[in-house]
């Protein structure tokens, strides 16, 4: 579905960025569960937000693997960066207020509640550079 989506994102920004979706060989993909709209609104800020002032030359990498009995997810660009603290309160307070962080925060929360199934997410970001951002959880199969 990940692909799908990257897909349609590329009929809308077409000279904007390339992906790679790639995998550890030791990953079942097709077994593996993995909740709906976790990944989606990291991909979608580092495609909207991220790669805004680009024209081309934007690229994302999504990367998964096996590591014990979690599901490591990367997901990097070479976009804009997140905004500094500075930069978010002038956000907040300006026009665009970007609720994306707290929507993934609140879902990673529920999720860990309702369903046992705990999300470890970490984020690393350079302005002009890009963003780097980690998710860790357990692996479970269907």
């Amino acid at each position: 579905m990940l692909r799908y989506y990257l897909d349609l994102q590329k009929l809308r920004f077409p000279q904007k960025f390339t992906y790679q979706l790639t995998h550890d060989e030791n990953l079942e993909t097709d077994e593996i569960l993995i909740p709906v709209m976790l990944l989606q609104p990291i991909i979608e800020n580092a495609i909207e937000h991220g790669f805004k002032e680009k024209q081309e030359g934007g690229e994302l990498l999504i990367y998964f693997q096996k590591s014990d009995n979690q599901l490591a997810i990367s997901i990097k660009d070479n976009g804009v960066g997140m905004p500094t603290c500075e930069e978010k309160t002038e956000i907040q307070h300006g026009k665009h207020r970007s609720m994306s962080g707290q929507i993934l925060q609140d879902r990673i929360r529920l999720l860990s509640k309702q369903s046992s199934f705990p999300v470890g997410i970490e984020f690393d970001s350079k302005p002009n550079v890009g963003t780097d951002v980690s998710l860790r959880m357990l692996l479970k199969y269907a």
